[in-house]
């Protein structure tokens, strides 16, 4: 029987980014994913970095923040461990305000962002744009006369690109990584871990970290995640139609390279794990996102996709330990802002286990 120090379960971000952390403390991990790295929420995120909004003032906005704050050096650590570019890029974002009520929240959210938020180069965090400013940065997009915000804390990373260079800074760092590997259980003796039974055989463990996303209750059932079914789309683009991240009417639209557009995403709390794509919804995401950037009618629709992000059943997402079986550490609930958490989680695990 193979033992480890701590058994990861999960191979998206979350997990790998975990695993690394862990082995950087100089311990023994091993990595158990169902199916390959990144192939659950993280491969399906759009990789929209946006910070919540400096009027929200709950513990996950401000760790959200803190995290997002911490990606530049974040990108440049993995880039010196591994030669992997995550294409971490500021981009900054455009929101178009639609009415007056819109407009006075997004003032005052811009006056505490410009006093609270670290200082960008090229200006304060946030202002707003008059309708004709806007139109000079985004010459495409569909602006009104409340004109938009501009957040240049804002950024997007490539979700595969960042699943690669995870993937190799664990590698470097000695974990063993067991893909299309399914677990079967977690056994426990006197409330306490033991060991993990797997298809890639059993692994003798005292410590197991549950970092498996939405499917995180499918190994225990006290892990407080759902589901939340999200579609998206891309488009071919002939050259690059925007500058910046757009978020708009639930929407986020990035162009990712200089040929591919991004934009999603919906979200289904009802769905469960069906994953077959439901025309209709993605239909509206289409006719919402040509409402936006009209020229997207004229471009080509290149892929449509689903995926499933962990939504929380309680407030916040989870990094703890289980109260139940000791040695049993879940990190998971992160719903939609699970990439944009990679800095700080890999943290938060690292400090929970080691200490």
């Amino acid at each position: 029987m193979l033992s480890s120090d701590v058994v990861v379960i999960g191979g998206g971000v979350v997990g790998l980014c975990s695993a690394w952390r862990l082995s950087q403390q100089g311990v023994k991990v091993t990595l158990l994913e169902k199916g390959v790295c990144g192939s659950g929420a993280s491969m399906a995120s759009l990789g929209a970095l946006m910070p919540y909004n400096a009027n929200v003032n709950t513990a996950l906005a401000e760790e959200q923040r803190e995290s997002l704050w911490r990606y530049p050096l974040f990108a440049k650590e993995l880039f010196e461990e591994t030669g992997v570019e995550i294409k971490y890029t500021r981009s900054g974002r455009i929101q178009p305000i639609h009415n007056e009520q819109q407009h006075t929240r997004n003032l005052e959210c811009v006056e505490l962002a410009n006093v609270s938020w670290p200082s960008i180069q090229k200006g304060n965090p946030q202002q707003l744009l008059s309708e004709d400013e806007a139109r000079k940065k985004e010459p495409e997009l569909a602006i009104g006369e409340y004109g938009a915000l501009y957040c240049r804390n804002t950024a997007f990373v490539n979700p595969q690109h960042l699943v690669m260079a995870l993937r190799a800074a664990c590698m470097r760092n000695g974990v063993q990584i067991f893909e299309h590997a399914d677990v079967y259980k977690i056994e426990s003796e006197n409330g306490k871990v033991t060991k993990v039974l797997s298809s890639a055989g059993p692994f003798a463990t005292e410590k197991v970290l549950i970092a498996a996303g939405a499917w995180g209750k499918l190994l225990e059932t006290t892990v407080p995640v759902q589901p939340l079914r999200g579609h998206a789309v891309s488009f071919h683009t002939a050259k690059p139609l925007i500058k910046t991240l757009i978020r708009s009417r639930g929407l986020y639209i990035i162009q990712q390279t200089p040929n591919r557009i991004l934009v999603g995403a919906s979200k289904d709390k009802d769905a469960g794990f069906y994953n077959v794509i439901d025309e209709d919804i993605i239909s509206n995401i289409i006719e919402k996102s040509e409402n936006i950037l009209p020229v997207l009618a004229e471009c080509e629709i290149e892929k449509k996709w689903v995926g499933f992000r962990p939504a929380s059943q309680v407030k916040d997402p989870v990094v703890s330990q289980s109260e139940t079986v000791e040695g049993l550490y879940i990190a998971t609930s992160h719903g939609g802002v699970g990439i944009c958490m990679t800095p700080i989680v890999g943290e938060q695990v690292r400090q929970l286990i080691c200490g």
